[in-house]
């Protein structure tokens, strides 16, 4: 994974690099600015992984950690297929498989999610590609 600086033009080399077994198979990934915290989904290998926003392999400082600071897969988990992931203050929202599951935004590992909400519950997740967390409302397209 490779951030660049927001510049015009020319060969630029990469500001950070996060290098890890453990973003094999990452689909999409979700910054949090208020959580300093990035959330990374596989839709092939059905997990949501969370870094340092930060994480960088050459970076000096704690928050350049590349260690992975939660995770959520397992069967318990009810994920098959997630697609994107929105995060609220206290909540991890995965649009994953025509439904969304709704997890704590501490928890790890194989975790239960708190609630679901399903195509019965509004069919337009039946084709929901995207999620996001704006002001209190989940919005998904």
């Amino acid at each position: 994974l490779f951030s660049y600086q927001a510049q015009t033009g020319g060969n630029n080399a990469p500001a950070r690099r996060l290098i890890s077994d453990e973003l094999e198979g990452a689909s999409n990934l979700k910054p949090n600015e208020l959580s300093q915290e990035m959330f990374l989904v596989s839709e092939t290998n059905a997990w949501v992984r969370v870094f340092n926003l930060h994480a960088d392999n050459h970076g000096p400082r704690a928050e350049n950690s590349i260690n992975m600071l939660r995770s959520l897969q397992g069967s318990n988990t009810n994920l098959i297929a997630p697609k994107d992931v929105a995060v609220s203050t206290t909540e991890i929202f995965v649009l994953d498989s025509k439904r969304i599951l709704i997890f704590n935004i501490n928890d790890n590992g194989d975790v239960v999610p708190k609630s679901i909400l399903t195509e019965a519950d509004d069919p337009a997740l039946a084709t929901a590609t995207s999620i996001e967390y704006n002001n209190g409302i989940v919005l998904y397209n």
